[in-house]
Formats: C-alpha cells, sequence, structure tokens
C-alpha cells in the first residue's frame, strides 16, 4: 500500500497526462512491432552475468531490512535468480536484469518512504497523516 501511496504523490502533476500515457502505451502495445533500424549491441554473456552477480548482491543487502518477516525476501531471491541460472539466450538474459534492476528501484523507494514516515512521526507525533495534494493524486481518484 505505501508503494502505492509513493506512486500517486510522484504522478504526473496534469490531470490528462496519466490517462494520456497509459492510453499512448496501449496503442503501442496494439501496434504490430516494426522491426528495429539497427538491433541493439548487448553485452557479453560473461559481462551480463557479473552484472547480474552485483544485482544480486545488492538486493540480497536490501533484503536483509525488508519490513515483512514473513515474506521471505532474500529466499524468494535466491529462488528467483537459481530458476534464471540456465538462461544462455543474451536478449532474454537483458529482459531478466532489466527486471531486477526495477525491482531494486521499487524496494529503494519502498525504504525512502518508511524512513520518511518514520521521520514524520518522530517530528510531528500528534499530527495525522497528510492528505495528498489534488494535484499529485491519480485522475480516478479524484472525486466527481
Amino acid at each position: 500500500m505505501a508503494l502505492r501511496a509513493a506512486l500517486r504523490y510522484f504522478a504526473p502533476r496534469t490531470a490528462g497526462a496519466s490517462t494520456t500515457l497509459r492510453a499512448a502505451s496501449t496503442a503501442a502495445a496494439a501496434a504490430p512491432a516494426q522491426p528495429a533500424a539497427e538491433p541493439e549491441e548487448l553485452p557479453s554473456l560473461d559481462e551480463m552475468r557479473a552484472q547480474a552477480r552485483r544485482v544480486y548482491k545488492d538486493l540480497h543487502r536490501l533484503g536483509r531490512d525488508y519490513p515483512d518477516p514473513e515474506y521471505n525476501f532474500n529466499m524468494r531471491l535466491r529462488r528467483a535468480f537459481e530458476k534464471n541460472a540456465s538462461i544462455t539466450d543474451p536478449a532474454k538474459l537483458k529482459q531478466q536484469l532489466d527486471l531486477a534492476m526495477h525491482i531494486k528501484k521499487e524496494v529503494l523507494a519502498m525504504y525512502s518512504i518508511r524512513k520518511y514516515r518514520h521521520l514524520r512521526r518522530a517530528y510531528h507525533p500528534n499530527e495525522a497523516p497528510r492528505e495528498f495534494h489534488e494535484e499529485f493524486s491519480l485522475p480516478e481518484d479524484k472525486s466527481a
């Protein structure tokens, strides 16, 4: 729930921007894929595996502070990396690395929100949680 609140906070300020982006992404997904003019140069398999080890170590360190001990973040992380250890296709490996980087960014955002809320409670214990300003809410969240 905290991540959703953060996404609302960092949502585009214009009311139509979110629906425009959503419509554009839907249209792009529905359009037939056109071949790229030049294929993207992928790093070597050894370089990507080294990058995967770095991402794994970073996520493992972040998993130490995961707020929900029932979720068992580090065991899930290990299983996910073990499941994809046999990938030899560079394009598929790049896709999995991009996903891991995205998860790393989400976990970092979640920790930042948690720290912010802790500081807010420490310095303003008698105040109720702040409501989001109307400019920061998603269009579907605004009351009609």
